[in-house]
């Protein structure tokens, strides 16, 4: 199923890979669930539920660096539960 949208889409002029599809569904899947939303700070040294709607998405990316060794990188999409899907990073 989740192929067959990936090449409906490819069909027409995006370019969309299975992390993009899986991340977007994870990000609105945040915005529909809202207790999977909720982050932690700590306060006076106690920890502390936090609820301000927002769905902040952080994925794990692979990069090379210049000397030839690898690291991971974790950018974080802001916001990322209310972005419509042409407008979510990766689709091209």
């Amino acid at each position: 199923m989740l192929d067959g949208r990936r090449r409906e889409l490819k069909a027409g002029t995006r370019k969309v890979s299975f992390t993009h599809l899986i991340a977007y569904a994870i990000a609105r899947a945040g915005s529909d669930m809202p207790v999977m939303a909720h982050h932690f700070t700590e306060i006076d040294g106690k920890p502390h539920r936090i609820h301000d709607g927002q769905v902040n998405l952080g994925l794990a990316v692979d990069v090379e660096k210049k000397d030839g060794s690898r690291t991971l990188m974790v950018p974080v999409i802001l916001n990322a539960g209310k972005l419509k899907f042409d407008r979510f990073p990766g689709c091209v």
